[in-house]
């Protein structure tokens, strides 16, 4: 990123990128108020060789700027206008410790793996690949290897590569088995991302065969997470749905409900797509009172979120 307080520095730079085909230019006007400031930035004019001519600012690490507004200029150039803020610094804290808590794991290539898959970089994934192939110490250790190799199966999964995924996927199941206890969860997430690959393959019966054993290892656990049961049981509703299969789909989807309500508590805004979605299944059942009655009791809690009837 090249900053200038020279406009027509600025468009100079972004001018040539309009012409070519795989590439958006854009200038970013940008709004300072000095004297309401909290992260310092300097104007590098009277340094270095190209300075004077170009009159850089540079800005430190963690500024944050909100964005007012995007427009196309007379000359067919995409400029962004940006105001600096301190008022977001509080909500990019938030999201940075809840990224960090996402690709927390026993090695950094992993953390790297999670960090590219949350980040969408699906074009990292090969080269990852190679790096783990020849990393020695993650394969010396089975749990980092079992760690691994459901990072990449997920990573695989979400760029929609569904053989590398199911190939790093049972493999990864097939290392945690090898030392894990059965009354162990650690291999529920990835028998349901395996039970997700089949159900992307439209292959339902073995969708649903891992997520019941996702399930099932869960239930089993001595720490079962109620939030990973309610998930696990939500997916099985829905797959139960598809095939038309109301009543199973149901009994999963009533057990969701009930558990999400414990660990987030009954005026959750997450509970309406559980309540739709069980409404929906009676609506098919041609039980319309009954399906009704989630949506009456979602008008209760969310008096604010509109429905369709």
């Amino acid at each position: 990123l090249s900053t200038s307080l020279n406009r027509n520095i600025a468009r100079d730079f972004a001018e040539p990128a309009k012409y070519l085909s795989d590439e958006t230019s854009a200038i970013f006007s940008m709004n300072i108020d000095s004297h309401n400031c909290k992260c310092p930035f300097i104007v590098v004019g009277n340094l270095g060789f190209y300075q004077t001519l170009e009159q850089e600012v540079l800005f430190s690490m963690g500024t944050v700027f909100l964005i007012e507004n995007v427009k196309k200029t007379s000359t067919d150039q995409w400029e962004v206008q940006l105001t600096l803020t301190d008022n977001t610094v509080d909500n990019l804290a938030h999201y940075t410790a809840k990224v960090r808590k996402q690709i927390h794991s026993s090695h950094l290539l992993i953390s790297l793996v999670k960090l590219m898959d949350e980040m969408g970089q699906y074009k990292m994934i090969d080269v990852f690949a190679d790096i783990f192939a020849e990393d020695d110490i993650i394969h010396q250790h089975p749990e980092r290897l079992a760690e691994m190799q459901h990072a990449m199966g997920t990573a695989y999964l979400s760029a929609g590569n569904k053989n590398k995924a199911l190939e790093f996927l049972e493999n990864s199941l097939t290392t945690y088995l090898k030392f894990v206890p059965a009354d162990y969860s650690s291999p529920s997430p990835t028998y349901n991302n395996i039970g997700s690959v089949y159900l992307s393959k439209k292959n339902h019966k073995k969708a649903l065969e891992y997520q019941q054993k996702a399930l099932d290892c869960q239930l089993k656990a001595s720490d079962p997470n109620l939030n990973s049961i309610a998930t696990y049981s939500m997916n099985m509703g829905t797959i139960h749905e598809s095939l038309g299969q109301y009543n199973e789909a149901l009994v999963h989807l009533q057990r969701s409900l009930q558990l999400q309500k414990q660990y987030l508590g009954e005026d959750d805004p997450a509970l309406s797509l559980t309540y739709d979605v069980i409404a929906r299944i009676c609506y098919e059942k041609q039980e319309f009172e009954r399906a009704g009655m989630p949506r009456l009791e979602m008008r209760k809690i969310f008096p604010w979120i509109a429905f369709v009837f």
